[in-house]
């Protein structure tokens, strides 16, 4: 399995920041599905009666200027549990960003590598900082 997206444009990354940010605000821990044209967060609380309670769609050609996924099988979707709100504070430290860069990655574990380019201050270079936000498939 493979994810890769980016966002180059300062508003998509505030945009995505808000949306998660709001998701966050609901849920303690969701899914998270990933196909080849959108994003889809999903809370399937057990204690309302009818079913799902909260589903947002984000598609990708509204926010990512470049994205790549491979699932398992011939479905071609990734599916993850993950805390929506690391994903919104590493998000957050992207406002001023010149792109950012999030994908699946395996270090100690399975995790969303969110990788964000910030110009240094006298606007030489940039810099990278890189947040790692734990899920499991």
């Amino acid at each position: 399995m493979k994810f890769k997206a980016k966002l180059f444009d300062c508003h998509s990354v505030t945009r995505l920041h808000i949306t998660v940010a709001a998701v966050a605000k609901y849920c303690k821990s969701c899914a998270l599905k990933l196909t080849e044209d959108k994003m889809e967060f999903i809370l399937n609380d057990r204690v309302v009666s009818s079913g799902i309670s909260l589903w947002c769609e984000i598609t990708q050609s509204s926010f990512f200027d470049e994205y790549r996924i491979e699932g398992k099988d011939d479905t071609g979707m990734i599916v993850m549990n993950l805390c929506p709100d690391n994903l919104a504070k590493a998000l957050a430290n992207a406002t001023n960003a010149t792109s950012v860069k999030i994908k699946l990655a395996r270090k100690q574990a399975a995790c969303l590598s969110v990788e964000i380019a910030v110009p240094t201050t006298g606007g030489a270079g940039q810099r990278m900082v890189t947040h790692d936000v734990p899920v499991s498939l």
